[in-house]
């Protein structure tokens, strides 16, 4: 049985590229090479779980099988977690969550591939197919998509309203977050540019050593991962992830970077009426 499984960042995520640069920001955040969007690779998450799953004291035999060792490969195949929403600034909330059609078709296209069926399918293809162009009659770049919030300005852009006519809202927010809006595919692009930077400084006895600055993935985004699953082990690990209270992933652990819930999307029976 293949899974998609959804993390939503607890905390503050700063998940590093590794790669020496020469710009105003020392360390950047992991990227997909086509999309620019903020990526976890795969090698990512599979060392963060198997790090938790050595910390549980998990069988020897359910982690060589799940993850390999040394002399094997793994049986389960991890795909990049790929970034499915996150938060933007308003003066109406606190914040909205924020997508856009390329990244659901993405979504889509990975159900497909995996076979995999999950809640709210039909609410998804509704954003995935929302034409800017053409069925935008405000003419605005950005949409609310669960209720009229009038016209205001989310990120200093204007937005407006469009119904969408979700079929099952109640189980779309599960998947996409509260409040949400859809940017168009080149607006949320250059949104997801300039991502939070915070400064870090390394002190000896009150003495500035290292000043360096951080990119940051902002707390309560929300990424996906596609799993290829083996034909051992498929219950025990599924409850390893979602069961968890949390799952660290990426740097800065001691400083409370990374903290994530991971659940599983694909639903259960009577879920999939929509």
């Amino acid at each position: 049985m293949n899974k998609i499984y959804l993390i939503r960042a607890l905390t503050n995520m700063h998940v590093g590229d590794g790669q020496a640069n020469y710009n105003i920001i020392d360390n950047e955040v992991q990227r997909d090479a086509l999309t620019e969007f903020p990526v976890i690779y795969a090698s990512s998450l599979k060392g963060a779980m198997l790090h938790y799953a050595k910390s549980k004291n998990i069988a020897s035999d359910l982690i060589k099988y799940v993850f390999g060792e040394s002399e094997s490969a793994g049986q389960y195949r991890f795909f990049d977690g790929r970034l499915l929403s996150i938060p933007v600034r308003s003066k109406q909330k606190p914040f909205y969550m924020a997508t856009c059609p390329m990244i659901i078709n993405d979504l889509l296209e990975l159900a497909s591939l995996l076979q995999v069926k999950f809640p709210a399918a039909k609410d998804l293809q509704k954003l995935a197919n929302f034409d800017f162009q053409k069925d935008n009659p405000g003419k605005t770049q950005i949409m609310y998509c669960y209720q009229d919030e009038g016209d205001s300005r989310i990120e200093g852009m204007p937005a407006t309203f469009y119904d969408f006519k979700f079929d099952a809202q109640s189980k779309l927010e599960n998947i996409m977050g509260p409040d949400l809006v859809l940017f168009s595919n080149d607006v949320f692009k250059e949104y997801v540019k300039e991502l939070p930077v915070i400064a870090r400084n390394k002190l000896e006895n009150g003495v500035s050593k290292n000043l360096w600055y951080e990119e940051i993935i902002p707390r309560e985004s929300r990424f996906y991962f596609g799993l290829y699953q083996g034909s051992k082990f498929q219950a025990e690990f599924d409850r390893l992830l979602t069961e968890a209270n949390y799952i660290q992933i990426g740097a800065n652990a001691t400083v409370g970077y990374g903290y994530t819930k991971i659940t599983d999307i694909c639903g259960k029976a009577g879920d999939f009426d929509a």
